[in-house]
Parts: structure tokens; C-alpha cells; sequence
């Protein structure tokens, strides 16, 4: 490779870092503040809620302890479309009517989804979720209900002894936070390996010593190509990774994923969208089918029976996010997987 094209792609890998080093440093607090005054600043200030939705200026809902309420709040649609310019100017993205539809992020853990006209009808609309930190320990999950001293005590054992290990639920079931304290139990534990993360927006808070976070990207003017999640575990595969961790697995990724662990890779632990344990390994394989043409079913269903151990779902019942089942993978009979419930 040409000497100078080699040092304008260090310069460029440099700066970039740099760039995005200071975008960090950025208070998510002062956004809020500069973009809506002390109203949603004191609500973002709190850190209590899991969800803020900020539905243009007809309302603002949010989510605590599992309850959803309705503010006596309304918003300026001018400071509306305020915040929306600093989401896109922190993110490097577009967000506008030629690209209506934006996930990502802010600093300080938030994750920010907006629609904007005209796929949405009543203007903008702005979704925030962000983890609550206290969450962060298997004494803190059994103290709110969501599983038993006796449960957590096999999944320490499951991660600690390198299953590979499935997290399934709906959406906002708390699938996120029990990876995270998955893992930080091994710090109790002094496991001392390699984790490599990889999401489309960082939300793992994973408390290891040596832990590398990816992050898919979208195209973005400085950056006209998009990185996925598929090009992250494959990149993942060849940086010597002791554990792999994909925040969730929804497309082609699927396949790579199911051909790492059916090569030798352990303690591998995903994250699925699904809604019982036996949903999730049917929907895994349907999407390890998309990452390769002509792939026969028998293929994945045979990876996945000999290489995942243990399935968990999640389910949110009213206010209480609970793990309702703990299943063991055995094989698979007759093109059905054969599963014992270890609850």
C-alpha cells in the first residue's frame, strides 16, 4: 500500500478518535438544559425513568418502575427540532425529511430513536431509553423480582463455566441488563479474558478488565460506508476473542454467529428478540438462513442443538420484568429441539 494513502488513513483513524473522544465528554445533561430549559432537564437530571417519550407538543409520557404516565408538560416544537439538530450533529447523521428514522445515542447510556414527518403523522416524535445503573448486580435483580437467589446461582454458574447462552424477550424486558450483570458476576469470580461486545448502539456496561466495545455505523458524509453488525463478528472472530457478546441478534449476523460457536468458540452469550425460549431458536435459525443463500434448515438447527446450552426469556408482566423460563438445550428430534426446563 502507498506509504502516504497508509498515513492518511492513520491521520484520518487519529482524528476520528479524538473527534469522537471529545463528543463523549459532552454533557447529555447540558443538551436538555440548552434545548428545553429546567423542565426536562430536571426529569433527565433524576436518572430514575427507563423511557422518556416526547411526542412533538402533544405530550410527554414517562416510563418508572414499570409504569407508564402522562406529564403535565408541553413542549415548544421549536425546542423540539433543537434537540433533534444536536442528536444529529453528536451522531454524524442526517436526521431529516429525506431520513426520517433515526436510532442511536447520547452520552450518559441513552438511546435515542426519532421519526420524524412524513412517516410520522403528528410531527416529531422522540423516544429516549436509558439504563437504570442500579441494576447492576444479581442481589439487585433478586431484590426486584425478577428471578430467585436459587436462579441466579445456576446462570453464575452457566457464564462462568463458558456456556453459550441466549437471552431472549420483548422489547424493554430487561434483556440488556441481565447480560451486563451476567458478565459482572465473573468479576467476583477474577475471570481474567478477552470480551468483545458488539452492538448497534453501545448499551452494554460490561465491568471487566478487558473488555472491547464495537458499534455497527450507518453511512454517514465523512464515512459513506456502513459497517454491520455481520462485519463486526466477523472482524470479532479474527482479534482472538476469549468471549463474544452481540447486544442483538436480528439479520445475517445470525449465521456467523451460529459458525463461531460451532467452531469452538464458548461462553458466547446473545441477545433475541422472541417470545418463549423454543420462538428464539426457531427465529435463529430463520435468520442464519438469510446470512447464506441456499442454506438448508437442517444446517443451523444442527449448530444450534450441539453448541447453545441454555435459553433464558424474559417477560414483562405488568410493572415486574421477570425471567419465566430457563430452558437446556438436549438436541434436536424429528426437526424438533428437545429442551428441559431448569425452572
Amino acid at each position: 500500500m502507498n506509504s502516504g494513502l497508509c498515513s492518511n488513513i492513520i491521520d484520518g483513524v487519529l482524528s476520528g478518535s479524538l473527534e469522537h473522544e471529545r463528543e463523549q465528554n459532552k454533557d447529555a445533561d447540558s443538551i436538555f438544559l440548552r434545548c428545553f430549559g429546567k423542565t426536562v432537564f430536571e426529569l433527565v437530571g433524576s436518572h430514575e425513568f427507563s423511557e422518556l417519550m416526547l411526542n412533538s407538543n402533544e405530550g410527554v409520557y414517562l416510563e418508572k418502575n414499570g409504569s407508564l404516565d402522562k406529564l403535565d408538560l408541553k413542549l415548544n416544537l421549536k425546542d423540539v427540532y433543537r434537540f433533534i439538530d444536536e442528536v444529529s450533529q453528536f451522531n454524524s447523521r442526517n436526521i431529516d425529511f429525506s431520513h426520517p428514522i433515526f436510532d442511536g445515542k447520547l452520552p450518559g447510556g441513552y438511546r435515542c430513536n426519532i421519526v420524524l414527518p412524513p412517516v410520522s403523522l403528528k410531527g416529531p416524535l422522540i423516544t429516549l431509553r436509558r439504563h437504570i445503573q442500579r441494576m447492576d448486580s444479581f442481589s439487585a435483580l433478586v431484590e426486584a423480582g425478577m428471578l430467585s437467589q436459587g436462579l441466579s446461582e445456576l446462570l453464575v454458574k452457566a457464564i462462568t463455566e463458558k456456556r453459550n447462552i441466549i437471552v431472549a424477550g420483548g422489547t424493554g424486558t430487561g434483556k440488556t441488563t441481565l447480560v451486563n450483570v451476567l458478565f459482572n458476576s465473573l468479576a467476583f469470580n477474577r475471570v481474567n479474558e478477552r470480551v468483545i461486545t458488539i452492538e448497534d448502539t453501545a448499551e452494554l456496561n460490561i465491568k471487566l478488565d478487558h473488555v472491547l466495545k464495537l458499534e455497527s455505523r450507518f453511512p454517514t458524509p465523512d464515512c459513506p460506508f456502513e459497517i454491520s453488525i455481520r462485519d463486526l463478528v466477523k472482524t470479532a472472530l479474527r482479534m482472538r476473542p476469549d468471549r463474544i457478546v452481540v447486544g442483538e441478534v436480528r439479520g445475517e449476523e445470525a449465521y456467523d454467529l451460529l459458525h463461531a460457536v460451532n467452531t469452538g468458540h464458548k461462553g458466547t452469550v446473545c441477545t433475541i428478540h422472541a417470545n418463549s425460549c423454543r420462538d428464539a431458536l426457531r427465529r435463529l435459525e430463520t435468520l442464519a438462513i438469510l446470512g447464506h443463500q441456499n442454506l438448508d434448515v437442517s444446517v443451523p438447527r444442527t449448530w444450534i442443538a450441539s453448541n447453545i446450552d441454555i435459553v433464558v426469556f424474559i417477560e414483562r408482566i405488568a410493572e415486574l420484568r421477570k425471567i419465566s423460563q430457563v430452558q437446556r438445550i438436549i438436541g434436536a428430534e424429528a426437526g424438533n429441539y428437545v429442551l428441559e426446563d431448569l425452572i
